[in-house]
């Protein structure tokens, strides 16, 4: 299953100001989803942008002094320190950066199961529709067939 359900609450008044970064969103999460049989490791350098654009709007919805900080990992860390994210949503965008970090820059691909991490991007954009809409969202990852 998709996150295609999120283009529809885009149109929600409260993401006027990160709606291109959401559409970003989708689209990254979209390319991760169709390349995890081809190119799993591909998919996880995906999801390393995607969770940095949903890191970008939270910051954008929520704190905009926060976009000054240099590093992802210092964005993540404040969304935290503010209370803006809980703990399992900052475990989450982290573990995107450090394997998408892993695979982009490093020799080796880490282990990691490729629809455990896609269902945490989609439990990840649930709670993010959730948190700005106060619609409750229920995700349940069900992978696309293989082609």
């Amino acid at each position: 299953m998709t996150i295609s359900y999120l283009t529809h609450d885009l149109n929600e008044p409260v993401f006027k100001p990160v709606k291109n970064q959401m559409n970003k969103v989708l689209k990254k999460y979209s390319s991760a989803e169709h390349l995890m049989y081809k190119d799993p490791d591909g998919s996880i350098e995906l999801l390393r942008t995607f969770s940095e654009n949903i890191t970008s709007a939270i910051i954008r919805l929520e704190r905009k002094e926060l976009s000054n900080l240099e590093s992802y990992k210092d964005k993540i860390e404040a969304l935290r320190e503010h209370a803006i994210i809980d703990t399992y949503t900052y475990e989450v965008l982290n573990r995107f950066r450090i394997i998408g970090n892993i695979e982009k820059h490093a020799h080796y691909s880490p282990k990691y199961d490729i629809y455990e991490e896609m269902a945490k991007a989609q439990r990840l954009t649930s709670w993010f529709v959730s948190r700005y809409t106060h619609k409750i969202i229920i995700a349940v990852y069900l992978p696309p067939l293989a082609s």
